[in-house]
């Protein structure tokens, strides 16, 4: 964002709206939540069995739970939305001076969210951000229709990664959808377990951690979960130990072209790595 535009306190440019929906039934409305993926929503969370002090969600209006704000987990209501959500929530509304999506996508970007964590950050164990706390907060404030330029482009750029990830996706598919059809090609035949034609091994965890714990770096790469990746074996942060060490430990050690995989990160597309050296 521009450094020449004015900046102003996000609470002269909004309007806190706590409007108890009154009855008992909530008048039949939805209850409605606040996730940081998909803003204001039916997040299924069990209400309360009296919706007399529940807050009124309007249309157009910014909803969040000032202990979530932190992660993201602000939003704004559809023109379609009309429902009420839990009084410990905070609901505002814009003023004609700012663009709704303006100030939303504000309040999620890098600075928006540093600039959250600084005023919800009063010195308690649990940080929350209430409404005072946001009004304090300063938002460059072009005109109107700079807003407008801004939020358009933000939301060009967003289409255009949402259309790279889908491509993206599209191709890995692909791409798996070839190497299943040359497996079956060329390992069609009889089918055997691996322990037919391999020795299967793995190293027990009391034995892992009494060897390792505190152990210092070497020269013997020491491969762990993180390391064994769907493309290969990504040593880029690999620990190491010394020599000494891995020479006790006989069942972890791996030759060339074993094949090793993380027990706990299987999925579809990880079938096994072959160590080169």
């Amino acid at each position: 964002m521009s450094k020449q535009w004015p900046k102003v306190k996000i609470g002269d440019v909004v309007r806190q709206e706590r409007e108890p929906v009154g009855s008992f039934d909530g008048d039949g409305l939805p209850v409605l939540g606040v996730t940081n993926v998909a803003g204001v929503t039916h997040t299924g969370v069990e209400a309360s069995d009296d919706l007399g002090k529940y807050l009124r969600v309007r249309p157009g209006r910014f909803v969040f739970n000032p202990y979530r704000i932190n992660v993201g987990s602000v939003g704004l209501s559809s023109e379609t939305q009309d429902g009420i959500c839990s009084p410990a929530y905070v609901v505002f509304a814009p003023t004609e001076r700012i663009d709704a999506n303006f100030i939303l996508y504000f309040l999620k970007s890098a600075r928006g969210n540093q600039l959250i964590n600084f005023h919800g950050n009063r010195g308690s164990v649990r940080s929350a951000l209430r409404f005072d706390d946001l009004a304090g907060i300063e938002i460059p404030l072009p005109s109107l229709a700079e807003q407008r330029q801004v939020v358009a482009r933000i939301e060009e750029l967003a289409e255009q990664i949402h259309d790279a990830r889908r491509l993206r996706h599209k191709a890995a598919e692909e791409a798996w959808s070839l190497v299943e059809a040359a497996s079956r090609q060329k390992f069609g035949g009889p089918q055997l377990e691996v322990g037919e034609i391999a020795y299967v091994t793995k190293l027990a965890g009391f034995e892992y951690t009494k060897f390792l714990a505190g152990a210092p770096p070497g020269e013997v790469v020491l491969l762990r979960a993180g390391n064994v990746r769907n493309h290969g074996l990504d040593l880029s942060n690999a620990a190491t130990i010394p020599m000494y060490i891995s020479n006790q430990l006989p069942r972890s050690k791996l030759s060339v072209n074993d094949v090793c995989y993380s027990a706990c990160k299987i999925d579809p597309h990880l079938r096994g790595i072959g160590v080169e050296n």
